[in-house]
C-alpha cells in the first residue's frame, strides 16, 4: 500500500517543513479550523517561518506544487 502523499512530503522534506496533524473533531481542531477557514477535510495549509499562510490546498496536496512553493520565491 502506498504511503499518503503528506507522509511522503513530511519524510522527503523534513529539514524544510514540519507537518502538524489536527483532529477536526477536537476542540482545538474546531477552533483552528474556524480561525483558518478550513471548511473542507482535508485542508492543507503551509505557513512560512513568520506564521503567514503561503499555500493552501483541499484534498490530497499536489506534491510538485508544495515543493515549488517551499523552494521558490
Amino acid at each position: 500500500m502506498a504511503k499518503p502523499i503528506v507522509d511522503v512530503l513530511e519524510q522527503e522534506m523534513r529539514s524544510e517543513l514540519q507537518v502538524i496533524r489536527l483532529e477536526v473533531a477536537s476542540a482545538a481542531g474546531r477552533e483552528l479550523g474556524a480561525r483558518w477557514q478550513a471548511g473542507f477535510t482535508p485542508t492543507f495549509i503551509l505557513f512560512d517561518g513568520a506564521g503567514r499562510e503561503i499555500w493552501r490546498g483541499v484534498r490530497a496536496p499536489d506534491t510538485a506544487a508544495v515543493r515549488a512553493r517551499l523552494r521558490g520565491p
